[in-house]
């Protein structure tokens, strides 16, 4: 999946972009926007998000470089009572514009286009327990896998969650809640990513059982979870029947940490495989971040098996101010198809305040 909240349009470019989730890591609104600080209220967070990233795109003897640049804002609310939380409201709407960028993902018209993206938008009810039972509903992040404590943010960094389901995000809602220190998340949605689409009737059900981290992090923590995930989706005009169940895992040894994920399932009767796994280190100050990654893909054909195996190394840097700096390298070790292997060199400069 291109830009990670929809549909996909190229299996070889599942992580060139990326969508959001919170604002929890922003400053408090009062801090810095004292407008949005009287219309929000208390409790609430504020962020605005510039990012400009550079991707240039080899198969072979061609290349292609093209250019994104996106805008937006990111608002965390919780609603309270005098005594307990109600529930807690996002949204993140963004303006993108690309330039030059083939192939482009499918809901922009053209490779020179605007659009507004519906990222996250949801409310989440928290008003009937203590934590153990909560209500989801809007433009949801599926929860499954890794991506679900980590926060890839608008960042180039990704988990495998797109490239395995197809989706990110989708219309719907669900149930969450923690009990005893074990996170439950299920979700019924629509099937068809960023924008609401019923032609065909699509739909998917999502759920995942494992250790509750409170809150996402860009950084990797300890703990583990399983997940499962059955649905019809709508993708290239198309539906397709797609079901996985799968397990991730991840901990960390001081400045080291390890992340890892697998899964297997069908698509359309097809067996599916997908085995992730990233090593990396963070500074002590954690304004340094490097990475690699190796992702293996495994499809069952009407002629034989066939696989994918991809390597990427990433870097970023942090900076107190709000900007940030980033590089991801990505080839493809084999292809699909034994298709030419495709490599990703891409650069990213972004402010967040």
């Amino acid at each position: 999946m291109i830009f990670s909240c929809c549909d996909v349009f190229a299996e070889n470019h599942s992580t060139i972009f990326s969508m959001g989730k919170s604002a929890e890591d922003a400053p408090e609104v009062n801090d810095l926007w004292p407008v949005p600080s009287t219309i929000l209220g208390d409790n609430s967070r504020f962020a605005l998000d510039l990012s400009s990233r550079i991707v240039n795109i080899s198969r072979g003897d061609s290349s292609n470089t093209g250019y994104m640049q996106q805008l937006g804002v990111d608002i965390h609310k919780v609603i309270s009572a005098p005594r307990k939380d109600l529930a807690t409201v996002v949204i993140q709407l963004y303006a993108a514009r690309i330039d030059n960028l083939n192939p482009h993902p499918p809901f922009f018209d053209s490779e020179n286009d605007w659009e507004i993206l519906k990222k996250i938008n949801t409310i989440n009810i928290t008003a009937l327990s203590r934590g153990s039972f909560n209500i989801l509903l809007g433009h949801v992040e599926l929860p499954y896998g890794l991506e679900y404590s980590i926060d890839t943010n608008t960042t180039l960094r990704q988990t495998p969650i797109s490239q395995n389901l197809g989706l990110k995000a989708d219309w719907g809602g669900g149930i969450n809640g923690n009990i005893n220190s074990i996170q439950y998340d299920v979700v019924v949605t629509r099937g068809s990513g960023m924008e609401y689409d019923s032609n065909g009737s699509p739909y998917a059900i999502t759920g995942r059982i494992g250790s509750a981290f409170g809150s996402q992090s860009y950084f990797p923590n300890s703990g583990w979870g399983l997940s499962l995930f059955h649905g019809e989706l709508l993708q290239g005009g198309s539906k397709i029947k797609r079901s996985r169940a799968g397990i991730d895992y991840q901990r960390t040894y001081g400045a080291f940490g390890l992340l890892s994920e697998f899964s297997w399932g069908k698509d359309d009767g097809m067996d599916r495989g997908m085995l992730f796994a990233e090593g990396s280190w963070t500074s002590v100050n954690e304004q340094l971040f490097a990475y690699t990654q190796l992702n293996a893909a495994l499809k069952d054909t009407t002629a034989a098996w066939d696989d994918k195996l991809t390597w990427v190394i990433g870097l970023d840097l942090f900076h107190a101010s709000g900007f940030s700096l980033s590089f991801q390298y990505s080839n493809d070790i084999r292809s699909f198809d034994k298709s030419i292997e495709t490599e990703l060199l891409q650069f990213q400069l972004r402010y967040r305040i």
